[in-house]
């Protein structure tokens, strides 16, 4: 957007330059200056939704990074707003060993403000737990999001 509108603006001031100043003889040169700078904002926008494009492998469920190899049981989790905050609980079930599940965890989410180790970290005024628990028999992880006490 601020590249659009400096685009916009340069065009707009070279263009009045040529056609205040009489040097309409220049109105090719003023063109040819407006088209590479259009190109070039074109590339810079399209290398800019490449990166976007490649960067976005993360799934989320609200403000919760999903790991890629996690399979959400839907008919578990849950969600509401409390008087002290949003709490949301997601269950999921994963082929990857912990390692795989926790080291994940261990990096994302500190690079996403968090702080925190093991399986608490804390941002703002909320906290995500992430453990592995058993329900009928499954092993299943359980990410929830609350409010810190």
């Amino acid at each position: 957007m601020i590249l659009q509108r400096a685009f916009f603006v340069t065009g707009v001031i070279i263009m009045k330059f040529v056609m205040l100043n009489g040097l309409r003889r220049h109105f090719p040169l003023s063109l040819a200056i407006i088209v590479i700078l259009f190109t070039a904002f074109q590339s810079c926008q399209s290398t800019a939704l490449q990166t976007t494009a490649t960067d976005t492998k993360t799934r989320w469920i609200a403000d919760i990074p999903i790991e890629e190899s996690l399979v959400v049981v839907s008919e578990l989790g849950f969600s509401f707003d409390s008087p002290s905050g949003r709490i949301i609980v997601v269950f999921a079930t994963s082929n990857q060993s912990k390692d795989v599940i926790w080291s994940y965890y261990r990096k994302t989410l500190p690079s996403l403000g968090w702080i925190g180790s093991g399986d608490l970290f804390q941002h703002a005024s909320e906290e995500i737990s992430i453990r592995q628990v058993r329900i009928n028999e499954v092993e299943l992880w359980r990410i929830s999001l609350q409010p810190a006490p």
